[in-house]
C-alpha cells in the first residue's frame, strides 16, 4: 500500500533547527516508521508517538515525533519536537 508523507510546518521547522547529521537520523527514523504503516480502521485515529535520543559531542538530543495515519488519501502526517 502506498502512502503520502506530509511534514507539518512544525516538523519542517524542527528539522531545520537540527544539525545536518541529526536531520538525517531523524528522517531515517520517520522512514522506518512509515515501513510499518497499516491502514487504520477508523478515519481519524489518535496521533501516535515515537521518540529517540542521540548523543554527540557530549550532548544528548531528544527527538519526539508525533504522527497520524489517515485513510483516504492514505496520508501520514508527521510533527516533530526537538529538545537538547
Amino acid at each position: 500500500m502506498i502512502y503520502a508523507l506530509k511534514l507539518s510546518d512544525s516538523a519542517i521547522a524542527g528539522l531545520q533547527s537540527l544539525p545536518l547529521w541529526l536531520q538525517d537520523e531523524t528522517l531515517d527514523q520517520i522512514d522506518t516508521l512509515t515501513m510499518g504503516v497499516k491502514r487504520p480502521r477508523k478515519p481519524d485515529i489518535r496521533p501516535l508517538a515515537h521518540d529517540f535520543t542521540r548523543e554527540h559531542d557530549q550532548e544528548t538530543h531528544y527527538i519526539f515525533i508525533r504522527y497520524r495515519i489517515s485513510t483516504p488519501p492514505r496520508q501520514s502526517t508527521f510533527e516533530l519536537s526537538v529538545a537538547t
